[in-house]
């Protein structure tokens, strides 16, 4: 696993839509995702262009004592990225309509 799946869902990114933009196909995305496979060099570029971080950091495996994204350079999460529940935490509730 790598931490190119946690950037490409914090910049809202489907696997469909980045493969879209970066013009492969979303099996190869997944792939890097898992660490099966590394991208050709062309791709590795424009992977880094389209989500602004570099690709070192976006193919790193993901462990322990691996730097938190946050602390990373050029890692700026997407606005739209919500805090996790915690235990108790109620989702919000739907409105209702008469």
């Amino acid at each position: 696993m790598t931490n190119l799946k946690a950037v490409r869902i914090s910049q809202g990114y489907s696997l469909r839509a980045l493969a879209t933009k970066m013009d492969c196909t979303y099996n190869a995305i997944h792939t890097w995702e898992r660490g099966e496979n590394r991208p050709h060099p062309g791709n590795a570029k424009r992977l880094q262009d389209v989500l602004g971080v570099p690709v070192e950091i976006l193919l790193a495996p993901v462990t322990d004592e691996a730097p938190r994204l946050s602390e990373s350079k050029g890692f700026k999460p997407s606005q739209s990225v919500q805090e996790p529940r915690r235990n108790g935490d109620q989702p919000p509730r739907r409105q209702t309509y008469p």
